[in-house]
This record gives C-alpha cells, structure tokens and sequence, in this order.
C-alpha cells in the first residue's frame, strides 16, 4: 500500500514538473528587452522585443501590467485577429486579460503585450507545438525580469 502512494506521488511530481519544464525568460526595459527561449534542439535563441506596460486605450488603461520578478503561465493560443501567440496568465492575471507574446515590430504594437519578429515567433510557436503543447492545453513558464 505505502509503495502504491509513494508511486502515485512520484508520478503526480513528474508530471507536475513536465507541466512548467519549458520557461520563457522575458527582460524588460522602458519600451524593449530580450526574450530567451530554448528549442527542442537546444538551440538558445535570445531575440528582441518590444513591450509598452502603460497604454491610453480606452478599456486598458489602469489594468494590470505584467510585473518583473514575477512568473506567469504560458499557453500556445491564438489572438482574436488570428494571429498565432502566447497568452499569459497567472499571477494576478487572467488570460480573459488578453497578455500575449506575439508578432510585432515595435512598442506602438504592444499595448502590454510582448511582441517579437513574425519570424521569431513563428519559430517558437511551431517549436512548442512540435514538443505536445496544444492551444489553450498544458502551460509553461514565462518569467519576467
């Protein structure tokens, strides 16, 4: 009986780490940053992003920014527009927030969001996609500093 539980929770540990293994580290500054990300090959890519934390839109402004020194939950997702992305959640914020990595090329394209080169995010994208992580399905970590 001990052996059973011990192996249950051995299996539930392995399967919580495998749910966070892949991080997202994200470095912010006023109106860019860095981005690194680990693909399935090892290959370390560290690309450039942009991300405006304040914004005037109506609806957005006053809500909740992502904060450095935190960790948040990725998703591979979609954005309304179609467009393939990342949605961030946790920590304070929902993915109803509408957080997301996507393809940008610069700040006016943030809006609290993180955007990257279509080509860089295409690459992460289908990179996550080929090592099982579905749209809206198992999460990853994204950490911001």
């Amino acid at each position: 009986m001990k052996k059973k539980a011990l192996l249950v929770l051995l299996v539930m540990f392995v399967l919580s780490a495998a749910v966070h293994a892949q991080v997202i580290t994200i470095t912010t500054g006023r109106n860019a940053g860095t981005l690194e990300y680990v693909t399935s090959d090892g290959q370390r890519m560290i690309v450039w992003c942009y991300f405006r934390p304040t914004d005037t839109t109506p609806g957005l402004s006053g809500d909740i920014w992502l904060v450095p020194g935190r960790t948040y939950d990725g998703q591979v997702s979609m954005m309304g527009s179609g467009l393939r992305g990342i949605i961030i959640d946790g920590n304070g914020i929902s993915s109803n927030r509408g957080i997301f990595i996507h393809q940008g090329s610069g700040p006016s394209n943030s809006k609290g969001c993180i955007v990257i080169s279509k080509s860089d995010m295409d690459r992460i994208y289908d990179d996550l996609i080929s090592r099982g992580y579905r749209r809206d399905g198992n999460k990853f970590s994204i950490k911001v500093e």
